[in-house]
């Protein structure tokens, strides 16, 4: 008898202490298209071959309940171009990532452009608790969280769990 296991990894860090917003990928500007050998090697999450799914948070330190943010999410496969999967917007709540007052999790996640060929959803959005997102991960090697709007004096941060 054969069993199907699922890959059960904790949450690893996608991007840490972001406090300047990312200059965002294009068409056009050198260094920043969409091209494999712009991808922001630095800032990717790779995933390795058995990665079906993964789910995302976002949090930051040094913020305030409401504070905005904006990012991308983008997929790459090996040496293929960045595919937006996402246009997010989100806020942060009243869920403490410790015992600091300004050192909060996202509550809130909304898309303005959903671009995946497979589904993504948010979960416990708008709850004062964690909201997180979830995609299948269809091909992609890479994922990169591209911060576009930040808020002030915020380190924005996102957290990812494969499996």
């Amino acid at each position: 008898m054969s069993m199907l296991h699922t890959i059960q990894l904790g949450y690893s860090p996608m991007r840490t202490d972001v406090t300047v917003a990312d200059i965002t990928l294009d068409a056009a500007t050198g260094g920043h298209t969409y091209d494999w050998h712009d991808m922001p090697r630095d800032k990717v999450f790779a995933m390795g071959e058995e990665v079906n799914a993964a789910e995302i948070y976002f949090m930051a330190y040094d913020t305030s309940n409401n504070k905005e943010f904006n990012a991308r999410l983008f997929g790459y496969s090996a040496r293929g171009p960045a595919e937006l999967i996402a246009d997010m917007s989100g806020a942060f709540g009243l869920a403490r990532v410790n015992d600091g007052a300004n050192d909060l999790y996202a509550d809130t996640l909304g898309f303005s452009q959903r671009e995946h060929i497979k589904g993504i959803a948010v979960s416990d959005s708008g709850s004062d608790r964690i909201a997180k997102l979830a995609l299948d991960c269809v091909g992609y090697k890479y994922l990169y969280v591209e911060f576009y709007s930040i808020c002030a004096n915020g380190r924005h941060n996102a957290y990812i769990r494969a499996f």
